[in-house]
């Protein structure tokens, strides 16, 4: 069983993160000692036919997956080319206790190595594979805050002048759970960035003592965001 420190999950986005909470927040999820889950879809290519294809680069990779793609190929395409590697990382990234990963661990026993072996170099070339980016959860997250940016409690925060200044690590500058962050102006931290909640109010439940309000950035455009009330902007 890999034993990195940080749970790495590549799904088209790397997310980060691990608590033992049974709340965790979609596609995060923790065993003895956070490890990577890679579901096929995030490959392109299916196994027969993924080879070098598998590190080609898109739009939508997030930070730590163009990383992968570049540094790790080899690595990365051989679990592209392994049904059981795939299929491993895919019924892992469901679980959300040891026993579950365990369980899929017996179930694809010969992708488990290969796993490792993705993991490891991940865990040596591609330092934004073991941060946590802007609106990232990381009140019980093992992962610390990428550089610049701080933990209020609840999200991965940093002050901004404008949305684009809350570009997150996941696909298509995403968070982990797959929103986009907006900066919103505070009566008393000034403006920062906050998760957004546009794809699924229930996102909120991933940061608690929050809910999903519709407010306007600093930008003056009308987003929805995770907040306490009545800390962000107007509404």
């Amino acid at each position: 069983m890999p034993t990195a420190s940080v749970r790495v999950t590549l799904a088209g986005a790397f997310l980060l993160g691990c608590s033992s909470s049974e709340s965790l927040p979609p596609n995060l999820v923790c065993d003895s000692g956070c490890e990577p889950q890679i579901p096929a879809a995030a490959f392109g290519p299916t196994p027969a036919d993924a080879g070098a294809g598998a590190c080609a680069s898109s739009s939508g990779d997030s930070t730590c997956v163009q990383c992968a793609k570049a540094s790790c190929c080899a690595d990365f395409s051989l679990c592209a080319e392994s049904t059981e590697c795939t299929s491993l990382s895919a019924c892992e990234a469901n679980c959300n206790d040891s026993a579950c990963v365990a369980g899929c661990e017996q179930e694809f026993p010969t992708g488990v190595a290969t796993l490792e072996q993705l993991d490891s170099c991940l865990g040596t070339e591609c330092l934004s594979c073991t941060e946590l980016g802007v609106g990232d959860p990381c009140a019980t997250a093992l992962g610390s805050c990428e550089t610049g940016l701080t933990c209020n409690g609840l999200w991965c925060v940093k002050a901004c002048t404008t949305s684009t200044n809350c570009v997150g690590l996941g696909a298509s500058g995403a968070n982990a759970l797959g929103e986009q962050s907006a900066c919103v102006g505070t009566a008393t931290n000034g403006d920062v960035c906050f998760p957004g909640c546009a794809v699924s109010a229930s996102h909120c439940a991933s940061f608690p003592g929050t809910a999903c309000f519709s407010t306007t950035s600093v930008d003056g455009v009308t987003v929805a965001i995770c907040e306490s009330v009545p800390d962000a902007g107007t509404d």
